[in-house]
């Protein structure tokens, strides 16, 4: 845009004596010589490990605001970076701390001239550290170089935490994360294949068996009361199945009159739980149930001679005991035992022909 001078004269005498419509502005397009700007990469040739993209000409100081404190505690660790150069796009460092060292995201402050990064770091274990690999590397655009400025080492003294204390679990990225086992793991990235499952329930295995589980159960329900109707429809069965719980019930009342020292009727009960354990077990009536018939019975079945004779001795003794009060003596806890004996013996033996 430039100004020149009207070629039109003025109106009036106002017009002539201020300058009015003296001149008048018109745009002129101009233009200048191309410039041409060659973008170099930056050396691969003696790149440092730890170079994040730093160009300029910087000066670098690490401090931490404490090198003594108790585990659970924590402490700032504050990279400055200075001079000339990218400043604004210089990222934060990557930290290679000691194992069981927490850190948040650091906090970043720019200046004009400066940029700090400011971390908080929280040591979990007690122990001699030292903080190392914390160097700053940086392009050279004077002499075309990649300068690395030392850090140096930073020892830490971190003590015994306080009994109870626990520190609040820090952010830690994910490539810093150290994968155990039974450890909560982030979300897997990438491929992965993902599996139609049965979502509907009509037609679904689930809904034939809800559909025919009364069914089996009513089944199961006739099939086990049609067992109980067969076993007690027979009566003889019935009575053997019932004379070993008759015996004890009647040996456990047995048993109580001997702690109380009642001979007499200790062996009354004694005799009592054989001869209802005989007849329920041979299926004898109470009324025929003599020395002779029991006799006969357990020949017939095959019983051991020296449980015969048992048995013989033992009602004997209950016996003479019975009908003669007072009469007999003798250790009531053996006799007690022989005769528990005695009932389990031709149990087994009787169960054992049966089957």
């Amino acid at each position: 845009m430039i100004r020149k001078q009207a070629s039109s004269k003025p109106k009036n005498i106002f017009e002539q004596f201020f300058g009015a419509n003296g001149y008048e502005d018109i745009t002129v397009n101009a233009y200048s010589k191309p410039v041409t700007i060659e973008v170099l990469p930056l050396p691969e040739e003696n790149r440092p490990e730890g170079f994040n993209g730093a160009v300029g000409n910087f000066q670098y100081k690490v401090q931490v605001t404490r090198n003594q404190l108790k585990a659970n505690e924590a402490f700032n660790l504050k990279m400055t970076i200075s001079g000339k150069g990218n400043l604004k796009l210089i990222g934060a460092p990557i930290l290679a701390l000691p194992e069981g060292f927490e850190t948040y995201e650091p906090k970043t402050s720019d200046n004009v001239n400066s940029k700090t990064f400011d971390y908080l770091v929280i040591p979990r274990n007690e122990g001699e550290f030292s903080l190392t690999g914390l160097d700053f590397s940086y392009f050279n655009l004077e002499n075309k170089k990649y300068v690395t400025i030392p850090a140096g080492e930073i020892k830490m003294n971190v003590l015994p935490a306080d009994p109870g204390s626990s520190g609040a679990q820090v952010y830690t990225s994910q490539s810093q994360v150290k994968q155990t086992e039974n450890d909560i793991r982030y979300i897997k990235k990438g491929d992965f294949v993902l599996l139609k499952s049965e979502t509907e329930f009509f037609n679904s295995f689930n809904h034939f068996m809800l559909l025919i589980s009364p069914i089996l159960g009513l089944m199961a329900v006739l099939f086990l009361r049609r067992n109980h109707i067969k076993n007690n429809s027979n009566q003889v069965l019935v009575k053997e199945r019932k004379a070993a719980r008759l015996a004890k019930k009647q040996l456990l009342a047995a048993e109580k009159l001997m702690l109380e020292n009642k001979k007499d009727e200790f062996y009354t009960e004694i005799l009592n739980a054989l001869n209802n354990y005989l007849s329920h077990k041979l299926n004898i009536p109470a009324a025929d149930l003599s020395r002779e018939k029991i006799n006969a019975v357990l020949v017939q079945k095959q019983i051991e001679g020296s449980t015969l004779s048992k048995l013989t001795s033992t009602l004997d003794t209950s016996e003479y005991a019975k009908y003669a009060p007072g009469a007999v003596s003798g250790d009531l806890q053996l006799v007690y035992k022989d005769t528990v004996d005695l009932v389990t013996d031709l149990e087994q033996q009787l169960t054992r022909k049966a089957g």
